[in-house]
């Protein structure tokens, strides 16, 4: 889901391309989590991830959308990839319905390429401390309770005996347009 590909020896998990491990956002993060200070990035292989957002990125069907979506971007942190989530409002892009999708990537041997089905659509999410959490109502996740329309607006769910739950939703405009401009594109990586 971070649109990066990884080329690994099936036998030992040893890289065939290049991997170096890159500092990583660590402001935001709440007291409890640990963030490594490092993540792997794979810099042998093409990144699908898209390019890191801006506030002159947002993108919006009018005038006045795309004045929202930069509204929101400026009151969010986006420290670029694996921007923790925290107790304030945060971009991560690519979102949980972005990246490269669960379905995996098709290969072509014989003519060595890729088929990525890829999408850049940003995530808006912040955690909430429990309290607030069951104040609202918001309960652990059941998967009977989380319909497909329901991620076209901010949601709440609380895993089990979390100190937090999250609150989270596609980065999309009042009128549900995304607010960057590379929401969904066709990969292919030769």
């Amino acid at each position: 889901k971070r649109g990066e590909l990884f080329a690994l020896d099936r036998s030992s998990g040893a890289p065939l391309r290049s991997v170096e491990e890159r500092s990583v956002p660590q402001r935001g993060a709440v007291p409890e989590e640990f963030v490594s200070p490092t993540q792997p990035f794979s810099v042998g292989m093409p990144s699908f991830r898209g390019a890191d957002l801006v506030e002159s990125s947002m993108w919006g069907v009018s005038p006045l959308d795309q004045l929202w979506c930069r509204a929101k971007f400026r009151q969010a942190r986006y420290d670029g990839p694996m921007t923790p989530p925290g107790l304030e409002p945060a971009v991560v892009m690519p979102g949980f319905m972005g990246g490269m999708e669960w379905g995996g990537v098709a290969i072509d041997v014989r003519r060595g390429i890729a088929i990525v089905n890829s999408m850049q659509l940003p995530a808006y999410l912040r955690l909430i401390p429990r309290a607030q959490a069951e104040a609202e109502g918001i309960k652990h996740i059941d998967i009977r309770n989380v319909r497909f329309q329901k991620f076209l607006v901010t949601i709440g769910l609380a895993q089990e005996a979390t100190p937090y739950a999250l609150l989270f939703g596609p980065f999309v405009s009042p009128l549900g347009m995304p607010c960057s401009r590379t929401s969904a594109r066709p990969c292919i990586a030769v």
